[in-house]
């Protein structure tokens, strides 16, 4: 949502949210080892803010309760090139699908290519690459995050090489989840910088009375699994 009035996400924020994200899905690797794809439907709308902004994994799971032909249709958010090329389905196509989140999350882009079954739009882990080939790597970031600032922090560079590693088109160079998290809490957080930014802070208090019904399981990144039927103070990602 790039409207107005939207919130914006300061970067120490940015970093906790992927680390969040990525602990709840290596979790539910561990957990759901068994399945050919834990998550079966990651995409940054079902990534949830609960206050200060922790993110709380939704739709998890249900790609076992359904017809296996249909989950590999209607379940993949976010296609990686082993499914588009073969239909193949595996643990490391939800890891594509993080990469796709840490990309947004770092470049405040949103892959656009996947509104039209891939024609046209942004193919935003291709789009990455060829903009640090051409040495363009400050058009990158998300001009919210970096236009203030006169160099890039290493942090920033970080995220975008975990992302990138997450989307890498081969199968075999693709890290498993539990590696990308390795890399990921291994990005050190400038803990004086802010969580929430205020105006966000602001907005999750004053939707208490319009936030919407949730019904879903979700794991939040402090560690703990739950099932909604209430309201609940939420935001997606975009």
């Amino acid at each position: 949502d790039r409207g107005p009035d939207r919130p914006i996400l300061e970067w120490p924020t940015r970093i906790r949210i992927a680390q969040g994200i990525t602990r709840g899905l290596a979790h539910l690797h561990k957990e759901l080892g068994d399945m050919d794809l834990p998550h079966g439907n990651l995409k940054s709308t079902n990534v949830l803010f609960g206050e200060d902004c922790e993110p709380l994994i939704a739709d998890f799971g249900f790609s076992a309760l359904i017809n296996p032909t249909l989950a590999s249709q209607n379940m993949v958010a976010y296609r990686s090139p082993e499914y588009t090329k073969s239909q193949q389905l595996c643990h490391k196509s939800d890891v594509w699908c993080l990469g796709i989140i840490l990309l947004e999350l770092v470049t405040g882009k949103f892959p656009s290519q996947y509104l039209n079954h891939g024609k046209g739009g942004i193919d935003l882990p291709q789009w990455v690459r060829s903009e640090l080939a051409d040495g363009h790597e400050k058009d990158i970031y998300d001009p919210e995050i970096v236009q203030e600032l006169k160099s890039i922090p290493n942090e920033m560079r970080q995220l975008l090489h975990v992302g990138l590693d997450c989307t890498e088109p081969s199968l075999e160079k693709r890290p498993d989840m539990g590696t990308a998290l390795k890399k990921i809490e291994d990005i050190k957080i400038d803990e004086e910088g802010a969580v929430v930014a205020p105006s966000l802070r602001g907005a999750l208090s004053s939707s208490r009375a319009n936030a919407p019904a949730v019904l879903s399981s979700r794991w939040s990144g402090k560690g703990s699994f739950s099932s909604l039927s209430s309201r609940h103070d939420t935001f997606a990602i975009s």
